[in-house]
């Protein structure tokens, strides 16, 4: 339902109007766009080395418009699926042109993100394998680790160690072992496990 006299439609959709204007001849120098984007001006540099964003120039000084954000914006997002440079130049690549380069555009970006989608199941199912299978060595360990200290210790009750697989460091230095000082080494270790 539409609200108010043709009038004040008229002065609604001419207020939209402005402030679109105002968004596309909004000007951003590299620092600002850089920091509006989270990057680095040198980033910024690097996709103007690779032509795909072209800022316009004032002597020294570079000047990104509505275009280039927009582009910058598609090339993140393309970098963050994993897309590499040349397949992120052909999508950017089609930014500029009419509809049709649009719909090109769109089953291009769909067809990579199917493609990124189906490799980012198969890892996800390569990692919950390889945790599992952390686990079961885990819990093997732990039983090791129960009976080395019911036949060092008769009567005591057992204990296993408190650490987690989801236990970091306590320092955040790297764990080191030392059981081969003492003439059990992982050797031992990986007989009962392969």
């Amino acid at each position: 339902m539409v609200t108010g006299t043709p009038t004040e439609q008229q002065a609604n959709e001419q207020e939209a109007n402005e402030q679109n204007e105002q968004q596309v001849n909004e000007q951003w120098t590299v620092g600002e766009l850089a920091a509006e984007l989270g990057i680095t001006t040198r980033t910024l540099r690097f996709y103007e080395d690779q032509g795909l964003i072209s800022p316009a120039r004032r002597g020294a000084a570079r000047s990104y418009d509505h275009r280039d954000r927009a582009r910058m914006r598609l090339i993140l997002r393309g970098k963050r699926f994993g897309m590499s440079l040349a397949e992120i130049a052909e999508i950017v690549g089609m930014y500029d042109g009419a509809a049709s380069s649009e719909r090109r555009q769109l089953e291009t970006l769909l067809a990579r993100l199917n493609e990124i989608a189906a490799d980012l199941r198969a890892r996800q199912r390569d990692l919950a394998r390889t945790l599992a299978e952390v686990g079961q060595v885990a819990s093997q360990c732990r039983d090791r680790l129960a009976e080395l200290s019911a036949t060092q210790h008769p009567g005591a009750p057992a204990t296993t160690s408190a650490v987690s697989l989801q236990d970091p460091p306590n320092d955040g230095a790297p764990v080191t072992h030392h059981s081969h000082r003492q003439g059990r080494g992982i050797g031992n270790l990986r007989s009962g496990f392969v």
